[in-house]
């Protein structure tokens, strides 16, 4: 059942991210290469996640359905965002702090 919903959540994930990204490539606000980029990034995000909130719900083994639905949601969220975090790419560097000489 987890690999049918990472496939299902891949499918769907990489659907929207693609409807958006086409758009932008007409408007010429991304390059076709950013765009297939963003379009495969969000597919794995999306599949994991939704791989991930259903190994959750089965084994813990939750029967209520709103309750159920509310810990996939939590889950899916929560891993979703984990993935964009690790993904995303810093937009300016740090600087590296260095210990100050006395």
């Amino acid at each position: 059942a987890s690999v049918a919903m990472g496939i299902t959540g891949a499918i769907v994930g990489g659907t929207i991210a693609a409807v958006r990204d086409l758009k932008e490539v007409k408007t010429d606000k991304k390059t076709k290469n950013e765009a297939v980029k963003n379009i495969l990034k969000e597919s794995a995000g999306s599949g994991i996640s939704a791989a991930a909130g259903t190994v959750l719900v089965g084994n813990l083994k939750i029967s209520h359905p709103i309750l159920g639905g509310l810990s996939f949601a939590a889950a899916t969220i929560g891993t979703k965002y984990l993935f964009d975090r690790i993904t995303s790419q810093p937009e300016q560097q740090v600087e590296e702090i260095q210990p100050q000489e006395d």
